[in-house]
C-alpha cells in the first residue's frame, strides 16, 4: 500500500511540476466535490457455494452512491478521496473508502479519461464487510459553464476482498454518471 502511495503521489508531483510553468486558462489547484450514482452490468464468476457470499449471477444488478472531495491540479489530473456506499441485492452493503486517480488521456472539448482507485472496505456495522477495494475504469468528462464544472460518464471494473478469506471476493463492472463541482 505504501508503493500506491508513493507512486500517487510521485505522479501528481511531477505532473504538477510539469504544467505548473503554463500560463493558461485552466484552472488548476481547484478543490472538487464530486456526487455520483453507478450501477452494475455484470458481475465476476468467481463464486462458490461454500462461501458466505451467495451467488450474484441471477441478473439483479447493484447500486452505488459516490462521493468526493479532491484537489483538480489542472484539466488533466485528479486525485480524489472516495466514500462509497454500494447497495447488492443478496450481498448487502459495503462502504468503501479509497483514494482515486483519474488522468485525462485525450484533451479536447470533451476529454477521455482513465482512473484507477485502491482502498479499504470499512467495517461500521454488521450489515457491512471490511476488505480491500480495486477499481479501474474509462470514461468521458464533458464540461460545462465555462469549464469549471463537468459531468461523468464512463465503465468502472471493480473487485472487492473480503479480509476473512483471500477467496472471497466480488467483482462487476458498473455503469456510472457522476457531477464535479469547483
Amino acid at each position: 500500500m505504501r508503493k500506491l502511495y508513493l507512486l500517487t503521489f510521485l505522479t501528481v508531483t511531477s505532473n504538477y511540476c510539469i504544467y505548473s510553468q503554463k500560463n493558461t486558462n485552466d484552472h488548476t489547484n481547484n478543490l472538487f466535490y464530486k456526487v455520483g450514482i453507478a450501477a452494475t452490468i455484470s458481475s465476476g464468476e468467481n463464486y462458490h457455494s461454500e462461501f458466505d457470499i451467495p451467488d450474484e449471477r441471477s441478473g439483479a444488478p447493484a447500486f452505488f452512491i459516490h462521493n468526493a472531495i479532491g484537489v483538480q491540479f489542472n484539466r488533466l489530473t485528479l486525485i480524489g478521496l472516495n466514500l462509497e456506499y454500494n447497495k447488492y441485492p443478496k450481498q448487502g452493503g459495503f462502504l468503501p473508502l479509497y483514494i482515486s486517480l483519474q488522468r485525462n488521456i485525450i484533451r479536447n472539448t470533451n476529454d477521455i479519461y482513465l482512473r484507477g482507485g485502491y482502498g479499504t472496505l470499512l467495517d461500521v456495522g454488521r450489515d457491512f464487510r471490511n476488505g480491500r477495494l480495486f477499481k479501474a475504469g474509462v470514461g468521458c468528462q464533458i464540461y460545462y459553464n465555462k469549464g469549471k464544472n463537468s459531468f461523468l460518464a464512463g465503465i468502472d471494473y471493480t473487485k472487492k476482498t473480503l479480509s476473512e478469506d483471500i477467496m472471497k471476493s466480488l467483482s462487476g463492472v458498473a455503469i456510472y454518471f457522476e457531477f464535479i463541482l469547483l
